[in-house]
């Protein structure tokens, strides 16, 4: 089959199509490098974003595990205070009626006690009667 005949008209129109279609061709691979740029930016930011997640979840779980230490250990903690306060409550009432038990035989031996024991007996109840001091009462606990 022979080869069709092109003028010069047609021969300069085509190389002149070729080169638009070689500038076209030129331009989006410059766009398709872009694209893959941004794909490899947008890759790298969600692979980026999967690893803060992943150590972001990490770190929920050990917060967690320590919220939950945190409880455990206020919650033994109140138990010990209730107690503390129950072992109190009762030492404040022992007191209380060693102080009336002093109070009445100090009372009673005012009159008829030799004066060296009644002496005694009115500094042991001045003692038995006065206020706690500070830093026992910071440690046991105010009175009720």
């Amino acid at each position: 089959m022979p080869e069709p005949k092109i003028d010069d008209d047609t021969s300069e129109k085509l190389k002149q199509d070729l080169r638009q279609h070689r500038d076209l061709l030129i331009a989006a691979n410059a766009e398709i490098e872009k694209l893959r740029e941004r794909l490899g930016k947008c890759s790298t930011t969600i692979l980026e974003t999967v690893m803060l997640e992943q150590s972001q979840g990490e770190e929920l779980a050990f917060l967690r595990a320590r919220v939950t230490e945190l409880e455990a250990i206020t919650a033994k903690s109140k138990e010990q205070s209730a107690a503390a306060e129950k072992v109190y409550a009762a030492m404040r009432g022992a007191m209380d009626r060693m102080h009336d038990g002093i109070k009445k035989v100090a009372s009673q031996a005012k009159d008829s006690a030799p004066p060296s024991l009644a002496k005694e007996l009115a500094e042991l109840e001045k003692a038995a009667t006065a206020p706690m001091p500070d830093d026992l009462e910071r440690l046991i606990g105010p009175d009720r």
